[in-house]
């Protein structure tokens, strides 16, 4: 899902992370500049979601336009739901 994501939008720069609050994690995106948050996963249980984190931003971190500095998985801090996420920035077409 992740790379049909991204492939639909190249160019893009884009982040995955995890978060108790999409709605206030989003906002807070949206002022840096990106454009779209995709909700990726949504679970109740902490560590399946840092593992999911962790696992797409290894999978992920060597392709241009990622902006994941840390290798995932130390978060959320806060109350279940707990979900996994990738905002984006679409860079223009390309040319």
């Amino acid at each position: 899902v992740v790379s049909q994501i991204l492939d639909s939008l190249a160019p893009v720069v884009f982040k995955i992370g995890i978060t108790c609050t999409p709605f206030l994690r989003w906002r807070a995106y949206e002022r840096e500049g990106y454009q779209k948050m995709h909700l990726l996963h949504v679970t109740e249980e902490p560590g399946l979601v840092q593992m999911m984190e962790a696992a797409l931003i290894s999978e992920f971190q060597g392709r241009a336009g990622c902006r994941n500095v840390a290798k995932g998985g130390e978060g959320p801090v806060g109350q279940a739901p707990y979900f996994a996420y990738l905002v984006v920035v679409s860079c223009g077409d390309g040319a």
